[in-house]
């Protein structure tokens, strides 16, 4: 189980830097991505690659196709077979070279959807509240699963120690929740195998999963670059601190917490302080621009994918002004890399949460990346947990992600989205919202249930999270009412209405919803919130 996040060990760092792809004492090989049980991705020209003695022809066989290559000079080889159609049947996947033959078993051919971001998409299956129904029920042979190891690299890194397995209660329930739920969904939707590649590591910032070169091609985000060459530059001495400081600081704390653990327990009573002291990162980390696209999305490129889901954000709340800047250019450099065109991007806008303040700013930004061609954002916000960053009902925000699926990725013609602000009127002391993605129509409805089979708490029977301003600027809460497609507002306090917002804090009561049971989107028409 990967959840929660911890630094990545040194070893493991050592060893993903001197790892090869996988040879078996041959002169062909391939990346670990392609194992046993593996998914291949449909309907696209699919790309194969590895490593060969330079000059050596090469052949790829699958399904009666055949295709054949000659490994360049730097022994680096890749063919793109001709579109497969979707399969369920196992088949074999074979790799020769002119002297070995490598042979995959169990190959299926349907979608592969990467889950990437920090620890509420890493936040594992049996953590979740529908981990008594799932784990149980988990034995789907068309689902097939791969986690990529946590590792933070100054450069990217080609290979990975990973493998494919087929969906099983115990390989599922240290998997991603989000992930899992949403691939039970679309390969029950779709009837084709799903494979899911789980890349994400809690408590980490989205410039960390971008790729140095797009960091300094975008001057608003330059100072993300100067700072990975800044942790390059002082390596060296940073890490002798770390080594001989820091360690050692944190080891005599560590030995003195355990101990006053051990006597706690041993006089029955609870030690003072029940949460380890945190282990300092050290500084090739999680937290360096770039480190975890170079070990962690690199070595997945060009592998082949249906999309994107990603849930990230918390990290960067505190310092939002950039937020969505970071995002379009990690999601169009994503694309670009992988060079399948602009695949679908589906996120998760975060959930309800006490702090920081600047909370619903975040939010803010994530809407306005829906600017993205092919992306959508599924809400969380009414299932969230003011107490607990980490809410437990990922199966509602699961079911929204596989909505938006099946309308981006599978051309389904079906209401994904809750309602979305789209202009104001103003009229005498009213104000007027008009909204789009209304579905077939706007309800007041009450939060859903946190656990399965809880019963949802009775609807109010008025509208909340609505605050009306004047020209003063100052919020007040306001007098909502549903009028067809529209939510007419306004207070007692504000004679002269010259702003509306809805939704607009870090964990906001709010129930407005379409009738297909979507949230509508928090917003803001406050130029300066």
């Amino acid at each position: 189980m990967k959840y929660p996040s911890s630094p990545l060990s040194s070893g493991l760092a050592a060893a993903l830097l001197c790892l090869g792809a996988v040879t078996l004492d041959a002169t062909v090989s391939l990346p670990t991505l392609f194992s046993d049980h593996m998914v291949l991705q449909r309907e696209i020209p699919l790309p194969v690659w590895g490593e060969a003695d330079p000059g050596e022809k090469v052949t790829v066989a699958i399904a009666g196709q055949i295709a054949e290559t000659t490994a360049a000079e730097d022994g680096k080889w890749i063919v793109r077979l001709q579109p497969l159609s979707a399969s369920t049947t196992p088949q074999q996947l074979r790799v020769s070279g002119e002297g070995n033959e490598l042979t995959f078993t169990d190959v299926l051919v349907g979608d592969v959807w990467v889950c990437s971001g920090q620890s509420n998409m890493e936040f594992d299956v049996e953590w979740s509240y529908s981990a008594n129904e799932a784990i149980p029920t988990a034995n789907n042979p068309l689902i097939r699963l791969i986690d990529i190891p946590r590792n933070a690299q100054f450069k990217p890194v080609s290979e990975v120690p990973v493998s494919w397995s087929r969906c099983s209660p115990e390989v599922v329930k240290d998997f991603s929740a989000i992930g899992y739920f949403f691939a039970r969904d679309i390969q029950q939707s779709e009837g084709i195998p799903i494979g899911l590649i789980g890349s994400n590591w809690g408590g980490t910032h989205a410039q960390a999963w971008i790729r140095l070169g797009a960091l300094e091609a975008n001057p608003t985000l330059k100072t993300y670059a100067d700072a990975y060459q800044n942790v390059v530059n002082n390596f060296d001495a940073r890490q002798k601190r770390y080594d001989e400081e820091f360690l050692p600081a944190w080891q005599v704390k560590y030995d003195a917490w355990e101990k006053e653990v051990a006597e706690a327990k041993a006089a029955g009573r609870k030690p003072a302080n029940r949460k380890a002291p945190w282990k300092p990162l050290p500084p090739l980390s999680k937290r360096v621009p770039s480190s975890l696209y170079n070990g962690m999305i690199a070595p997945l490129i060009p592998y082949g994918i249906k999309g994107v889901l990603w849930y990230q954000g918390e990290a960067n709340a505190k310092s939002p002004g950039d937020y969505q800047a970071l995002f379009s250019t990690l999601i169009e450099d994503w694309r670009q890399q992988w060079g399948e065109g602009e695949f679908p991007f589906l996120y998760v806008q975060l959930a309800a949460y006490k702090q920081p303040p600047t909370l619903p700013d975040l939010r803010d930004q994530q809407t306005a990346t829906l600017s993205v061609p092919n992306t959508a954002m599924a809400l969380a916000i009414d299932v969230g947990n003011a107490g607990n960053i980490h809410p437990r009902n990922k199966r509602t925000v699961a079911k929204r992600l596989a909505l938006a699926a099946q309308a981006l990725a599978y051309g389904k013609d079906i209401v994904y989205a809750g309602p979305m602000f789209a202009s104001l009127d103003i009229e005498g002391n009213r104000a007027r919202i008009h909204y789009t993605q209304t579905g077939s129509g706007l309800m007041i409805d009450s939060n859903p249930p946190r656990k399965p089979g809880e019963q949802p708490a009775s609807a109010l029977d008025h509208l909340t999270g609505f605050e009306i301003a004047g020209a003063d600027g100052e919020f007040h809460p306001a007098q909502a009412m549903i009028e067809g497609e529209c939510v007419v507002v306004s207070s007692d306090a504000v004679a002269t209405p010259a702003a509306v917002r809805y939704g607009w804090a870090p964990a906001p009561e709010v129930n407005l919803y379409n009738r297909e049971g979507l949230p509508a989107v928090p917003f803001t028409t406050a130029k300066n919130p």
